[in-house]
């Protein structure tokens, strides 16, 4: 009520956006929100809790993820932090902040910022590693495989092959998984960007729990196999990438070629927007926002390297939220 007062007393419309700024840069300030941010984050990730002793902390990428927005780290540390991202967070009392102690992931897993913490790994467990490449897609991207698309799409069976790697790269009929298939839909449109990006996640088990060189996860095939290399890709394929044209080596490549991806920084400008207006998931939701809407927050997201309290104030001072 005070809050709403001090804006509503205001003697002027200037002097009621400056009242009602300083208030949103109070809140910011406030040592709830820290917590309010693990939360979202939590619901983003769709992680939180523990499952016992033998497996991580499920808080350990909502509450990293919360430590990058509220120490106002730039964004791009989400995905290239070499250290600190398994922290923990112990909430303030009696008008205290909140503090985040940073912490390192239990194992020698490599590490990206979240990319393959712990959590993560056990969390989106599945078959050829599959749930956790369309995890960090859907998540981060803000949208579904197919993720990439040829300027010079090709008839071919039932449909159209659109991606942009040559159609031939993932395995065929004489494979576990015929990945060229295309008498229903094209599988290899998604497969193709999806299959160099799959074993690099391939050695995290359903605890998260890593072991370099040795395989966790199976194919669906009878007998439910460990996933082979010649799974994913045919013979003699090796490349890792993040999209066609830009290769990764491992898993901390993987991660700054993320942070450097426009639709990656885009994607955390939906989904504060969707936030503060109340909208659902930019992906499961089909809440998708023109690029003429999040283009401002954009602009303020970079021009405060990347830093994302700025572009959360930019939010709820907007005319689309203000004035709504």
């Amino acid at each position: 009520f005070d809050q709403i007062q001090k804006i509503a007393t205001a003697p002027n419309e200037a002097a009621q956006k400056t009242a009602y700024e300083a208030e949103i840069d109070k809140m910011l300030a406030d040592a709830r929100f820290a917590p309010m941010m693990i939360k979202w984050w939590r619901d983003t990730l769709a992680t939180g809790g523990n499952r016992g002793a033998t497996y991580p902390s499920y808080e350990f990428s909502a509450t990293f993820a919360a430590s990058i927005v509220v120490n106002d780290r730039p964004y791009s540390e989400m995905f290239t932090a070499s250290s600190g991202t398994c922290p923990t967070f112990t909430a303030g009392t009696g008008g205290a902040a909140g503090t985040f102690t940073p912490g390192n992931c239990p194992g020698t897993q490599p590490t990206a910022g979240l990319v393959a913490n712990p959590d993560l790994m056990s969390n989106y467990y599945g078959n050829m590693a599959f749930r956790r490449v369309r995890n960090l897609q859907e998540k981060f991207a803000c949208s579904k495989f197919p993720a990439e698309f040829s300027t010079t799409p090709t008839p071919m069976g039932a449909g159209t092959y659109t991606s942009p790697w040559p159609f031939d790269k993932v395995p065929g009929a004489t494979a576990k998984i015929n990945f060229q298939d295309t008498s229903a839909v094209i599988c290899a449109n998604c497969h193709n960007t999806m299959n160099h990006q799959a074993p690099l996640f391939a050695f995290w088990d359903e605890k998260g729990a890593y072991t370099a060189g040795t395989i966790q996860v199976m194919t669906p095939v009878p007998g439910n196999p460990k996933t082979a290399a010649t799974d994913w890709l045919v013979a003699g394929e090796t490349q890792m990438a993040w999209r066609n044209g830009k290769p990764v080596a491992d898993i901390p490549a993987l991660g700054a070629a993320m942070a450097a991806d426009p639709d990656v920084q885009r994607c955390i400008n939906t989904r504060l927007y969707n936030w503060a207006m109340s909208k659902g998931d930019v992906v499961n939701d089909l809440a998708a926002v023109p690029a003429a809407i999040t283009d401002p927050f954009v602009k303020v997201f970079n021009a405060n390297g990347q830093k994302l309290k700025p572009v959360i104030k930019a939010v709820f001072t907007a005319d689309d939220f203000v004035k709504f």
